[in-house]
This record gives structure tokens, C-alpha cells and sequence, in this order.
């Protein structure tokens, strides 16, 4: 997956990313931005003062808090993918014990829901205008000629910048994988994109990204499987699918279309997503 180590290195500012899409960025920066791309004021508004996760949660005091989550996480494994139950307890357990609970799990993906938010406007950005409008306000007219999945996939450094540090490595391997997942659908209307297409490419990034987060935290035992890649794709398939449902659930009442309200709306497509996945979790469990 591309997530399976760690980088050194702190976060430094990006000239790839134009103030109007950083959620970053602030209000004064964005006043003297440059008139190519202050034509679409609506995504100059994200800022980070709409950001809840600023300020990082409190370190859980349970020293042993990844255990649990751990042992059930390699006994699913060892089944070769046929123990849900044991996926079921491993994945209420890093919800509610290794995370602190769903807000709390949602708040440390803080490079994931910044990233859902430039993707996000961007695709809002292409339902109107059209992707080649877009490249072309991001100073990237030299894609105009390329395959609209590759111009996609060119748009990486944009809304995942490379930081360092392996929350931004998780992102980007989460958006990589997404956009090869919409190439294999086939969508025919990636140059001007639909809601239901912004659906459909949001879904599968933010599945990816909390799928590759939690096997990066659990799933430290995949390694140890026989050399048989069908086991491995099935073990990660079924985890992806788990995870998707919950995904799809937390989008069904949300709107990507709201410029001003898409930070806070992802930041509870977040948090549902995992509060769904932990009740999810919990039914297999039990079963």
C-alpha cells in the first residue's frame, strides 16, 4: 500500500497549492491572491479557522491501547479472511480504544479531511466550469492534452501535498488508489463531473484513506501472511468494503456543493464514518 513506514521531516508550505484551495491558508492571504485565481471566490472561503482539528486530541493515557484492536486484527488474518468476527472486534476496538471514540478517530485524520476538502472543491469547481478550467486557474494548462484520469491523477501534489511525515504518505496512497478505482468504473462525465460522480470519487478516497489509516495501526501481522497475494487482497478487499459501507452511509445527507460548509461537512462525514464503522463493527462481532 505504500504506508508501511514512517518519514521524518515536518510540513512546509506547498507554492503548488493556491491559497483559495489550501484549507490552510487565511483570510488575509487569500485577499491578495492572484486575479486568475480569485475568479471563483467561493473557494477562497475554506480557511482554517473553519478547521476543528487545529487543535490535536488529548494522548489517551492506555498504554496498552492498540493491542486489543492488534490480536483480533492477526486473528482475522490467520483465518485467511474467513474470521469476521475477529475483524468485527478489531475494528470497534482501534474505533473506541486505540482512537478514543469516533470524534476523537476523526479529529487525528487531520491530512485526510484537509485533503477531502480540496478535492472536494476542486470537483465542485469542475461541475461548473469543467476540469480543463481548473488546470488551467492552477497554472497546469501543460495537462490540457492528457487522458482526464491522468490529469487527475497529475493533480496529487495539489490536493495531497507531500509534508514528510506518514499521515501525508496515507493520503496520498488513499487518493492514488481512488483514482485508479475511478479509471476501472469507467465515469463518462469526469470533464465536467455530476453529484452523483463527486459522490462516487469522495467515497472512494475517504474509504481509502481511513482503510489504509487503520491497516497502518492494526495490521502490523499482514506481513507475516504466506506469499499468496490472494489472500492478502482478499483480507484488505473485505476490510475496504467494511469500511465503504460506513463511508456511504455518513455521505447519504451530505452536500459537496456548499463551499462555506465543506470543512465542517467533512469534518462529520469523519466522524459519522467511524461512529457508523463502530456499530457496524460491533454487529459482526457479535455474530
Amino acid at each position: 500500500m505504500g504506508t508501511s513506514t514512517s518519514f521524518g521531516g515536518g510540513k512546509n508550505f506547498n507554492p503548488l497549492i493556491p491559497n483559495w484551495l489550501d484549507p490552510d491558508s487565511t483570510e488575509e492571504t487569500i485577499a491578495v491572491q492572484n486575479d486568475i485565481l480569485a475568479d471563483p471566490p467561493e473557494l477562497s472561503q475554506v480557511t482554517s479557522e473553519n478547521i476543528e482539528s487545529n487543535c490535536q486530541p488529548n494522548e489517551l493515557q492506555v498504554d496498552n491501547r492498540y493491542s486489543t484492536a492488534r490480536r483480533n486484527f492477526t486473528a482475522f488474518i490467520n483465518s485467511g479472511g474467513s474470521d469476521r468476527a475477529a475483524l468485527g472486534r478489531a475494528i470497534a476496538s482501534y474505533v473506541h480504544k486505540t482512537s478514543g471514540g469516533a470524534k476523537q478517530a476523526a479529529k487525528r485524520m487531520k491530512s485526510e479531511r484537509q485533503a477531502s476538502v480540496r478535492l472536494s472543491n476542486i470537483l465542485s469547481m469542475a461541475s461548473t466550469d469543467g476540469i480543463q478550467s481548473v488546470i488551467k486557474s492552477l497554472n497546469l494548462e501543460n495537462l490540457a492534452n492528457r487522458p482526464i484520469t491522468e490529469i487527475y491523477a497529475a493533480l496529487t501534489d495539489i490536493i495531497c501535498p507531500m509534508g514528510g511525515d506518514l499521515d501525508d504518505a496515507i493520503v496520498r496512497d488513499a487518493y492514488i488508489e481512488a483514482i485508479g478505482e475511478v479509471a476501472e468504473m469507467g465515469l463518462a462525465d469526469l470533464e465536467k463531473p455530476s453529484a452523483t460522480t463527486i459522490a462516487t470519487i469522495m467515497e472512494c478516497f475517504i474509504s481509502n484513506a481511513i482503510k489504509d489509516r487503520i491497516m497502518n495501526a492494526i495490521a502490523t501481522k499482514i506481513i507475516t501472511l504466506p506469499n499468496n497475494v490472494y489472500i492478502i487482497q482478499n483480507i484488505e478487499n473485505q476490510l475496504k468494503d467494511f469500511i465503504r459501507g460506513a463511508v456511504s452511509d455518513a455521505m447519504t445527507h451530505s452536500s459537496f456543493f456548499s463551499t462555506d460548509q465543506t470543512t465542517r461537512t467533512m469534518n462529520s462525514v469523519y466522524e459519522r464514518a467511524f461512529t457508523v464503522l463502530e456499530a457496524l463493527a460491533q454487529q459482526e462481532a457479535e455474530q
